[in-house]
């Protein structure tokens, strides 16, 4: 059953609702310190967080895992449930730059139960955090009393102390997780039915808990506190509701009663389509300069926000829900007050009923699986607030909680904005819709993904009717070596939000293929992924974005391998700009002066999608002049170079988490190049930075890579009684001007995992690139598991080498199929 936390805020929508400070000459302040961008990195920071590729993963305390992709300001943020089932029901917010992702059991609770820090997901990664280098999170614990024999879920702490400290292990997170779902059902009253699929006891185990913080004291900006505060910190279970929680207030921290401004009350409630008090997210920015004021408040039946503010011109922004009997919801209404002025106490409600109705008419039967309403305001100084709801219809549902109860269709609806006085209103609806009566674990035959962006606001019309010429159209394919689930993302992506949310078929067979179609106003934009699991060892790949030319028919490829180190920047290490006033991507493989920035993409598949895949372990090596100087147990970093010319050479081997997948390959690549202190920097693109230091040019380092089409189903084997014919390419990192081509390929086969190798005969030139042909199984008398192993050496007219072994890199098509999830070789 869905979390209580959805009545407290929306539409039981899973999903980012967005707040960023951005815009405007000045950066915004925060009473805890500058709200601004990143300094550039130092060479400490990025050996530090190089080996971030393929995106990063954060457990929250409270169990869900975020997925973080792209740069800041244009990321991709997903959230998946752990493998204990946990829903993903989150906000998400952005403050000066460092973006937060809060369960909506938790929201109520940040500043007083919970620090806002342990949601930081951009300071976590900084830290260190990351699922990828720490298991735990680092904890203090304050109690209510000296003595507290009934430990908190998922803590490790002593029990005794007023204050102790203590750590969350990750992978029982979801512990803690259900205790705060219980503690937020008992402290709201909320009557049987609406609570969390997660909740366990009746108050949640956290009874004797005054707050939990993240133990690293001083560490990034915290939130500042205004309006009344969400449950206080030691209210006893079954006391009276808590009031209404608001994050945000007075961003320059200088204003209030005592120094001279005058501050006025303002109150806003709201109003469901049926004409009941509901329940909303309302969000709240000073128009004239948002470091004056800015809030996001969460408002229940009855429970109106109280919200002491300056006098000024407001903007409000409400996100509506209106639930059914089954404590599921089944509308999501945006209401925007875009203008309001405050020179006394006020009162203002968000009525849903003043919004109309959003339709869909698409050429093939579909219903709503999921819909975005997203939202930027700009005010007089340049500054905006954001923010973005998701919510899913009946079929996600479906696949989210499973089966056993009934699930409403999703509904959408909006108040046409006209006129909004000072400033911009952006606003955009974005759509995924299936074939009705979708069951639970199917694949659907197709989906649509529409997104409808206006830069005037909220328009008249919202109704959309599509023919085939308004929509492209894309043959998915997805690979996986055996039987199991999978989920797929696309990101409409809008210039003026600051992150982009996602839509999402959740739950769907691999291996196996679907017809998505893609439209909407102008050519909107849309950033890929897709996970072939969605438990903790999930694989996923994430395409470049793109997009989608109406009337067009293309197809796509996912997670086809063999999976090998892609040189991607846009999978990389994510760096400020130089002036400060955005965000890129560090460079794969760059010099600077003495100085080598290793960030290569640990896998990625056959189509040119970047991957991350659970790993066990990593080896890294770097010689200098055939003398080893640098190993490390992880990939990425930065490495010492010499002045003249010198010869260098990289080892890495991958080994892949011990899932019992039987294509999970070990691949050992091996770079040998020569390089001296160039004269002058390389051009690169704007979105690439140089490393260590972000302000200063670098020049990009000749490696060779090596690129597989392989003639294989989507489970990974060779078409049967024929030799198996593939197409290898060797290639250096994009962008590379002066790169020599690559004009030499030597290929190795084994078919006992590399116990012993033959030389392969039939290698072929064929168009910059070679046409490789493996014999159908070992010679007569030799052995087979199998499985195909390779090792490739490819070479440039220069002397830069790549040669490479992956085990197992296909199956032959006797092998036995298996029966679990697999990793989409």
């Amino acid at each position: 059953m869905l979390s209580a936390a959805l009545a407290a805020a929306l539409l039981g929508c899973a999903g980012g609702s967005a707040a960023a400070l951005s815009g405007g000459k000045t950066p915004p302040v925060d009473p805890a310190g500058p709200l601004s961008a990143l300094p550039p990195a130092s060479t400490a920071q990025i050996a530090a967080t190089a080996g971030g590729r393929g995106g990063t993963v954060v457990t929250l305390i409270t169990g869900e895992r975020v997925h973080v992709n792209g740069a800041a300001g244009h990321q991709q943020v997903s959230v998946t449930p752990s493998a204990s089932g946990a829903v993903p029901l989150v906000d998400t917010f952005t403050v000066g730059g460092d973006l937060y992702v809060v369960p909506r059991d938790a929201g109520p609770y940040l500043g007083t139960l919970l620090d806002q820090r342990l949601f930081d997901v951009s300071l976590l990664t900084r830290l260190g955090f990351d699922d990828a280098r720490q298991k735990a999170i680092p904890v203090t614990v304050g109690w209510k009393a000296d003595r507290h024999p009934v430990a908190a879920p998922g803590v490790t702490a002593p029990i005794k102390g007023r204050t102790t400290s203590g750590t969350v292990d990750k992978s029982r997170a979801t512990a803690f997780g259900a205790a705060l779902a219980s503690r937020f059902a008992a402290d709201r009253h909320v009557p049987a039915g609406r609570v969390s699929a997660r909740v366990t006891g009746k108050a949640g185990g956290l009874d004797e808990v005054n707050a939990v913080s993240l133990a690293m004291p001083g560490q990034g900006p915290l939130l500042p506190a205004s309006g009344e505060a969400a449950p206080p910190a030691g209210r006893p279970a079954g006391g009276q509701a808590a009031p209404p929680a608001t994050v945000g207030g007075t961003p320059d921290g200088g204003e209030s009663a005592t120094n001279g401004v005058r501050l006025y009350t303002l109150t806003i409630d709201a109003i469901e389509r049926d004409g009941q008090p509901g329940y909303a997210r309302i969000d709240v920015q000073n128009l004239d300069d948002l470091r004056h004021y800015w809030s996001v408040s969460w408002v229940g039946p009855g429970q109106p926000v109280a919200l002491s503010v300056p006098a000024g011109r407001y903007s409000i922004e409400a996100f509506v829900g209106t639930p059914v009997a089954s404590s599921l919801f089944q509308t999501s209404t945006f209401v925007a007050l875009p203008d309001v002025a405050v020179r006394r106490d006020r009162a203002v409600t968000a009525d849903a009923r003043t919004a109309k109705p959003m339709t869909i008419t698409t050429p093939r039967p579909a219903e709503t699986g999921m819909v975005g309403l997203s939202y930027t305001r700009e005010g007089a100084d340049g500054r905006a607030f954001a923010g973005t709801v998701l919510g899913f219809g009946r079929s996600e549902l479906l696949q989210v909680f499973g089966p056993g109860q009934e699930y409403p269709d999703l509904r959408a609806f909006a108040t046409p904005t006209g006129a909004h006085g000072v400033g911009a209103l952006h606003f955009a609806d974005s759509w995924l819709l299936e074939p009705p009566g979708r069951g639970f674990g199917a694949n659907p035959a197709y989906a649509y993904y529409l997104d409808y962006a206006d830069d005037e606001g909220v328009p008249t019309r919202l109704d959309h009717d599509l023919g085939a010429d308004d929509l492209a159209t894309v043959q998915e394919n997805y690979s996986a070596d055996r039987p199991g689930q999978g989920a797929e993302f696309f990101s409409p992506h809008h210039s003026w939000s600051p992150y982009d949310a996602y839509l999402s078929v959740y739950n769907f067979a691999l291996p196996g293929t679907r017809t998505n179609y893609f439209g909407g106003a102008g050519s909107p934009v849309w950033q890929p992924a897709v996970f072939d699991d969605v438990g903790d060892a999930a694989a996923s790949v994430v395409g470049t974005a793109r997009a989608y030319e109406p009337g067009r028919q293309t197809s796509e490829s996912w997670l086809r391998g063999p999976l090998v180190p892609t040189p991607t920047a846009e999978s990389g290490l994510v760096a400020p700009s130089p002036a400060g006033d955005g965000h890129g991507f560090m460079c794969p493989v760059c010099r600077q002066d003495d100085i080598m920035l290793f960030d290569v993409t640990d896998y990625g598949d056959a189509a040119g999608h970047w991957a991350y895949l659970p790993r066990s372990g990593e080896d890294l090596k770097f010689y200098r002049d055939d003398v080893l100087t640098q190993e490390q147990p992880r990939s990425g970093g930065i490495f010492p170079m010499l002045p003249g010319s010198a010869s260098y050479k990289i080892d890495w081997v991958t080994h892949p988490a011990p899932t019992g997948s039987p294509l999970d390959s070990t691949v050992e690549s091996a770079w040998t190049f020569t390089s001296r202190r160039p004269d002058r920097p390389d051009k690169i693109p704007s979105f690439e930075y140089c490393g260590p230091d972000v302000t200063r040019g670098c020049s990009l380092l000749p490696l060779v890579f090596a690129g597989y089409d392989l003639d294989v189903d989507q489970s990974g084997r060779a078409p049967a009684d024929r030799p198996e014919t593939f197409r290898l390419t060797g290639y250096h990192q994009a962008h590379e001007t002066n790169a020599s081509p690559v004009t030499k390929a030597a290929v190795e086969v084994s078919f006992d995992d590399g116990a012993t190798w033959t030389a392969v005969s039939d290698v072929r030139a064929d168009h910059g690139g070679f046409v490789v042909t493996v014999p159908a199984g070992p010679p007569a008398g030799g052995k087979s598991t199998g499985y195909v192993s390779l090792r490739t050496r490819l070479s440039d007219t220069s002397g830069s080498a790549l040669s490479q072994t992956i085990t197992r890199a296909y199956a032959l098509p006797t092998t036995a199929a298996g029966n679990a999830r697999s990793h989409g070789r």
